[in-house]
């Protein structure tokens, strides 16, 4: 599976670089009978490079055989979440229980690898309605009308992606991120 290569698993006890970081993941290519590739990531291609497994494709691009369309997010007080339309082998729309353009990415990802496991159109979309990762684009109950989140992105990466996705956030009901910074 490869969903996306960024730059936040370089230096200290991870990799030395991108460029090793990228020539590690292509490794695991060589080495499967099945490879699951993010083909919107920029990085897809080189990865892919050389595999000597059956590839599968999932993201927006119109290219990739399973494919989300749509995406808008669900808001209402005390609730955010995400829905696309999937097209592909699948047609059904899904709802993710944690809001944010990573989800989709998420939840294609793992619709992909259902496929392979014959788990049913049904337990694909409850199971995607009802994920949550405590601390990551986390809802915490609150009086009155508006949405508290908590979330624990681990870098700047991460963090960089969550306020794009916040910013797309309507301001009513009033909604405040709350971060901790380690």
């Amino acid at each position: 599976m490869f969903t996306n290569l960024s730059p936040d698993h370089i230096g200290g006890n991870e990799h030395k670089s991108l460029e090793e970081y990228r020539a590690c993941k292509a490794l695991l290519f060589r080495q499967c009978e099945l490879g699951i590739v993010n083909m919107d990531d920029e990085n897809w291609q080189a990865i892919t490079e050389g595999h000597t497994c059956q590839l599968e494709t999932y993201g927006f691009h119109e290219e990739a055989q399973l494919r989300a369309k749509e995406e808008r997010l669900l808001s209402r007080p005390g609730y955010l979440g995400v829905h696309f339309e999937l097209e592909g082998p699948y047609s059904f729309g899904v709802d993710v229980d944690i809001p944010g353009h990573f989800s989709v990415y998420n939840a294609l990802a793992a619709i992909a690898v259902c496929r392979h496991f014959g788990v049913t159109e049904e337990n694909i979309r409850r199971g995607l309605n009802a994920v949550r990762v405590k601390g990551r684009v986390e809802p915490v109950k609150v009086p009155g009308n508006y949405t508290l989140l908590i979330d624990y992105a681990h870098n700047a990466v991460r963090h960089g992606e969550y306020f794009g996705d916040a910013a797309r956030i309507p301001p009513e009901p009033f909604n405040l991120p709350v971060w901790r910074w380690w």
